[in-house]
This record gives structure tokens, sequence and C-alpha cells, in this order.
């Protein structure tokens, strides 16, 4: 895109091709005016922002909860809870394992149970066995006692392992018992804090809920103020370049000046500016087809090609934020958009 203007000297020259879009131009200009009443916040939204400072006011609800699980978790998050019990269960097994290690529980004197149980047993062997030598009429013999001997050691043997292992057994049942135990309880205390994890996300969850009307009304606001606001854009985007085609020049010196494509954008969008209070909606993601083209301002500022989204209308203007870069004064934020003043941009 670029021009040529040509000066020729004591010339006048006329150009009025703006005066068809005259009357188009004053009704705009009117309907730019008309919505200046709608910047201030309405009574809507005013109770809208009440709602939310109010929801301030009365602070995070779940505060308390968040605050006592991070102290249990600071606490240990009852991991140790349990220390007593295993310490019970330990204890308990080292009562049942060390008089059998010691060898107190094997001998008899120390076991009524195992003496009683032998006693049996050695006079069950004894009549046996001197029965058997009495009708032999050796009884009393040095065989006789030695066949005694024999039959104590084998049927008291067995009774005496046999009682050291029940007591082992025991013990080690008692002891996988507390673990047992001990794991129930530590896998209730897990699954207690987790669900306390759960419902921090779930706080979050309902603060977001109890603030969801008023979020809604801001924006259903901000998009009613928008849309009139975006339909005079797309006027002023046909009208105000027809109009800034005429103009009336007086010259005494004759030449000629080219003016680029881009030079031609910033004259261009330093009357938008102008027009609008100087400013225009230049955020990135409000846009749809962006393509840059070749031209630049002489600042350096990339000129792009784009539609906004849900219109057909094909613009030329900048992004915001590549004018946040180069002129930042000229960017102006609001709420929900990034405004680009094209007076300051184009300088």
């Amino acid at each position: 895109m670029g021009g040529t203007s040509q000066q020729s000297q004591q010339s006048q020259t006329v150009s009025q091709p703006w005066q068809p879009a005259q009357g188009g131009l004053l009704n705009l200009i009117n309907q730019i005016q008309g919505q200046m009443g709608n910047t201030g916040i309405n009574p809507t939204e005013a109770g809208a922002f009440n709602q939310l400072q109010t929801n301030a006011n009365a602070g995070n609800p779940y505060a308390g909860q968040i605050g006592g699980y991070a102290n249990n978790l600071l606490g240990g998050g009852g991991a140790n809870a349990q220390a007593g019990n295993v310490g019970d269960a330990y204890a308990t097994l080292k009562g049942q394992l060390m008089p059998w290690a010691s060898g107190a529980m094997g001998d008899p004197a120390n076991n009524p149970a195992l003496r009683q149980m032998l006693d049996v047993i050695g006079a069950d062997t004894r009549n046996s066995i001197n029965s058997q030598f009495a009708g032999a009429g050796r009884d009393l013999s040095g065989m006789n006692q030695q066949a005694i001997a024999r039959g104590l050691a084998q049927g008291e043997a067995p009774v005496l392992l046999n009682a050291q292992q029940m007591g082992l057994g025991a013990a080690n049942n008692l002891y996988n018992a507390g673990n047992t135990t001990s794991g129930i309880l530590s896998g209730m205390n897990q699954t207690g804090l987790a669900n306390q994890g759960v419902g921090v996300s779930a706080a979050d969850q309902a603060l977001q809920a109890r603030n969801w009307g008023a979020n809604q009304t801001l924006n259903i606001q901000q998009l009613m103020k928008s849309l009139p606001v975006n339909s005079i854009g797309a006027l002023a985007q046909l009208l105000v370049p027809i109009a800034g085609l005429g103009g009336q020049t007086n010259s005494n010196a004759s030449g000629s000046q080219t003016m680029s494509g881009a030079q031609q954008f910033g004259l261009l969008a330093g009357g938008l500016g102008s027009l609008f209070g100087g400013v225009s909606k230049s955020d990135r993601w409000t846009k749809t087809d962006v393509v840059r083209t070749d031209s630049k301002l002489p600042n350096g500022l990339n000129i792009y090609r784009f539609r906004y989204k849900g219109e057909t209308q094909w613009h030329e203007g900048l992004m915001a934020d590549e004018v946040a870069m180069v002129r930042p004064e000229a960017v102006k934020q609001t709420l929900l958009h990034s405004y680009v003043d094209y007076s300051l941009a184009v300088r």
C-alpha cells in the first residue's frame, strides 16, 4: 500500500469524496456519544461487586479445616499414632519368647502343666516296664532300670519339644495379630488424611460456586457493553477511510511527496484514534485469521490483517502485545481487554 501527493505552484486542489459519507459519519459520532454513559458501573454490576465483596469480607469458611489439615501434616499426619500398639505387640512377643529363650519354660519346676504331664508319662512307663520284668522274674534288675530310662526318654522328649513349639507358635501368632491390627488402624488413619486432602480441593470448588452468579453477571454486562461498541467500530472501518481521502491544499511550490503504506496507515490510525478517543480493542485473542502484512510503522510495529471473532469484516491494525514492547504508554488495560491508543502507537 503506498501513495504520492503532488503539489503545484500557485494551484489549489479540492477533493471531497467524503461528502456522501458525511451523514453516516455524523450518525456514527452520535452513536459513540450515546455510548459514553455505558462506561460507568451500572446498578447490576454494582450489586455483583457488592456480593463479591461481602463474600470476601466473610473470609474463607473452610480456613479452619484447612489450617487443621496443615497442622496435622506438620505434626506427622498421624503416622506415629500407632507406635504404642506396635510397641505393646513387641513387648508381648518379648514377654512370651524370653522364658523359652532362657530355658525357664522347659524346666518342669517352672511349668506345672508340663510337670504334671511328665509325671503321668513317667508313672505309666514305669508301671508297664516293671510289670513285664516282674512277670519274667527279673524285676529290679539292671536291665529293668535301663528299660525304664529308655521308656521315659521316648515318652517325655516329644512332649517337651511339642510344648516348646506350641509356645513359640502362640508368641508368633500374637505378634502377627498385633502387626495386623496396627496396619488396619494405620490404613484407616491414612484414609482420613486422604479425605482431608480431597476436602481442600472441594473447599476451593465451593468458593468458586459461591461466586459463580456474581461473576456470570459481570461477564454478561461486559458483553452487553462490548456488542454495540464492536458494531460502531465496524462502521468506522468502512466510513472513516473514505472521509480521509479528501482535503484541500494551497501551495506556492511544486514537488511531490511519496508516502509508504505504513505511513498512510499511521495517518489513518491517528485519525481513528482521535475519533474514538484514541483507543481500539487490540487483544490478539479477540481476533482470528491473523496475517502479518508486508508493511510496518516507522517505529517498527507490524501491521496485521485480521477479523474479530464472530465477525466477517476484515480489518488492519496492531497487536496490543507488540505495542506494549515498543510503546507501552499506548496500551490501556481494562478488566477483560487491552486497548491500543493509536495516537500514541504511531509515533
